[in-house]
């Protein structure tokens, strides 16, 4: 799977401050989606020709005309309510799960996990109890598998990754510090990894402006959950690097950028 997004729609820890040059581009494109859509499909265009892979199916994941969907038959899509998921992997204890939480024991027969992470967030992760304390971390620590997904909610402009295991690795990055596009993917790609065992989320306005965190959902201390980005920039302001860190100081991936070239 393939999600490219345009950077008014995600607020990622790799982005810098826009440039006057970003910010003259953000005045074209807001006279339509017709722009932006067609930098989408060349940037995922580019990433797919880089490593010879083809997403044959291709989706809008927003109602905004700001993000794009590519999957094959790996994909597992599911939308509802102006909100969509994409997914990859394995939930081995998908049936456990669905016992557990106040309205997805009707999905217990399908065997569908991207049916059964909207239906978690559509009801706000509430369990049997209705309590929905600490989530989505509860629920990503209890899953089992190995898996990658991606959610997008078009009414509050809300995005939602994670990756759990080794097995399906994920990327995401773009290819400057005040870039257009935002790519995530499941295509091997010159993309900086996604940690595993780690979740992001972004919420934005209609004007771009939001914020985002990063958190670590396997450890069960609250207090060593939070995830920082340290971005490095070459002196001619582009981004060349990342390094994700634990509060306790631990890298969890040191990473060099995308080249600049693949977009």
């Amino acid at each position: 799977m393939l999600a490219a997004f345009h950077r008014k729609l995600v607020s990622a820890p790799f982005l810098g401050v826009p440039t006057h040059h970003t910010l003259k581009r953000f005045e074209r494109i807001n006279e339509g989606p017709t722009m932006i859509q067609k930098n989408l499909r060349e940037n995922a265009a580019a990433i797919c020709a880089s490593s010879g892979c083809k997403l044959p199916i291709r989706n809008h994941l927003d109602d905004h005309g700001l993000s794009l969907l590519y999957t094959d038959s790996d994909t597992s899509v599911a939308g509802r309510s102006g909100v969509k998921v994409a997914w990859t992997g394995s939930l081995d204890n998908y049936r456990d799960l669905c016992e557990l939480y106040s309205g997805c024991d009707r999905l217990m027969s399908q065997n569908d996990p991207a049916q059964l992470v909207l239906t978690l967030y559509l009801q706000g992760y509430k369990d049997l109890y209705n309590d929905n304390s600490s989530q989505p971390q509860t629920w990503l620590a209890a899953a089992e598998g190995d898996f990658a997904f991606i959610l997008h909610d078009s009414r509050t402009r809300y995005t939602f990754v994670a990756r759990k295991g080794e097995q399906f690795p994920l990327y995401w990055g773009a290819d400057s510090a005040d870039a257009d596009s935002i790519i995530i993917t499941t295509v091997p790609s010159y993309l900086s990894p996604f940690p595993p065992g780690c979740a992001f989320e972004s919420q934005v306005n209609d004007e771009g402006e939001g914020d985002s965190r990063m958190f670590n959902f396997v450890r069960e201390n609250p207090h060593e959950q939070g995830v920082d980005c340290i971005r490095r920039i070459d002196s001619k302001g582009h981004l060349c690097g990342l390094t994700f860190k634990s509060v306790s100081g631990q890298d969890l991936v040191n990473m060099q950028a995308a080249a600049r070239h693949i977009f």
